[in-house]
């Protein structure tokens, strides 16, 4: 639905920059009322979606710790809760990072030909995709991830690769938070 009304903002803006309104009324209604009522299923999903983890104490309170790390909001924590079947499916954050296709792999072919690490193509790009999302809006928002972009990108690291390690530094955070059983803590905030 999220995408669908992607498409539909889209496809007004681009109504708006080369149609007149007047004379393509209709047409301007029509996609206004289906964002507004993607608008409104989606809420109605979202909530939804609230409530699920609020009905079994167990999933609500592995949701809760999650939420605490930076980067995890909504739709990013009931997937990562989906995924790993609330957090059981995997024994450590690594194994999870393979599975995402975050863990960046050796590339060797016999003895001659080595490249630099890569990550797996054979990924769950949907998850991938949402802790990419977690890993920009932690380097814009959390200063910590921010400073540490900004740091790693001056000693001259691929800009993709920094955001890979973020990704993996979200997941291992929460399954921390998870195993510890304890709230994530801003270290930086202590810091003088």
């Amino acid at each position: 639905m999220v995408k669908q009304r992607t498409g539909y903002r889209a496809h007004l803006k681009e109504l708006t920059k080369f149609s007149n309104r007047e004379n393509n009324k209709l047409l301007f209604e029509s996609q206004e009322r289906m964002i507004k009522e993607l608008c409104k299923e989606i809420k109605l999903v979202e909530k939804e979606m609230e409530q699920v983890t609020k009905e079994n104490p167990a999933i609500q309170a592995q949701y809760k710790l999650a939420r605490t790390v930076k980067g995890i909001e909504l739709i990013l924590g009931v997937s990562l809760l989906v995924y790993s079947d609330n957090f059981s499916n995997f024994k450590t954050w690594r194994e999870f990072a393979s599975y995402v296709g975050i863990a960046p792999f050796d590339y060797e072919s016999g003895s001659s030909i080595k490249r630099s690490k890569q990550v797996s193509h054979m990924a769950n790009k949907r998850l991938k995709a949402l802790l990419s999302n977690a890993a920009m809006s932690c380097i814009v928002h959390s200063p910590e991830m921010r400073v540490y972009y900004e740091k790693r990108v001056k000693e001259g690291k691929n800009k993709m690769l920094v955001q890979n390690i973020i990704r993996n530094k979200i997941l291992s955070r929460v399954f921390a938070v998870i195993k510890r059983r304890t709230p994530y803590v801003n270290t930086l905030s202590y810091a003088a």
